[in-house]
């Protein structure tokens, strides 16, 4: 429904760029990740061993054991992360994070507390160096998704259109939205427009708009090609 919906937009669109692998290599660049990217591989560079510095998130961790109670927390999520193989690391990863940044993905504001930091002044440069380290691989990884969902959508929406354009076509049917498009094409058309536009000159003195607040980039393309005499010279 939303891709039906939305069918003149997603047609403008195609129709631009040529083609759905265009739009879809576009939006990867919009992104900035690989067309093939998953999140499986994302999350597989960020456990391998030479993705963190051992010795550093080792140092914190014994930093960590003696502070708090959540100090504590946090270097046992830290050493039991740090002490799995790779693809154990990748399953665990959401809990490892989790350890240094909030649930909107941003570095916790307090990742050492000053007693344990006070003790070992070089951890807290460590654990923040780690969270934005978290920060960047979440962002990939949302970024990721979106792309995924968001090329998987255009593609089957490709298709969607052309069998609805097709079951249209076969019993000579126009919709709201043709009616919509037809118009705006008509009144663009070059070598068309401006005899539409002359011949509506004629008649056309006020324009009533009603639901002003619509935010269809086709109404108010169709409302710019019709008023646009009324502002000439």
């Amino acid at each position: 429904n939303e891709v039906l919906a939305a069918r003149s937009r997603i047609a403008r669109l195609l129709e631009q760029a040529g083609s759905v692998d265009e739009v879809v290599d576009r939006m990867a660049d919009c992104l900035n990740v690989r067309s093939d990217i998953s999140d499986e591989e994302i999350l597989a560079e960020a456990c391998a061993e030479d993705a963190f510095t051992r010795a550093d998130l080792q140092q914190a961790v014994s930093a960590l054991q003696n502070g708090s109670e959540t100090d504590q927390d946090r270097a046992s999520a830290i050493a039991v992360w740090i002490g799995s193989a790779p693809a154990q690391r990748a399953q665990q990863f959401g809990a490892y994070a989790e350890a240094f940044l909030t649930q909107k993905g941003a570095p916790r504001k307090n990742l050492i507390t000053k007693a344990a930091a006070a003790r070992a002044p070089q951890v807290p440069d460590i654990m923040v160096r780690e969270a934005d380290r978290l920060e960047e691989i979440q962002s990939r990884r949302r970024s990721a998704v979106v792309f995924l969902a968001s090329a998987s959508l255009l593609r089957l929406g490709e298709r969607v259109l052309a069998r609805y354009r097709t079951d249209k076509a076969s019993r000579n049917w126009l919709d709201y939205d043709d009616l919509i498009q037809t118009a705006r094409d008509l009144l663009e058309r070059r070598g068309v427009a401006a005899w539409v536009l002359y011949k509506l000159d004629e008649g056309l003195e006020h324009v009533l708009i009603d639901e002003a607040q619509d935010t269809s980039p086709d109404h108010w393309a169709i409302l710019r090609a019709l008023t646009a005499e009324f502002f000439a010279g």
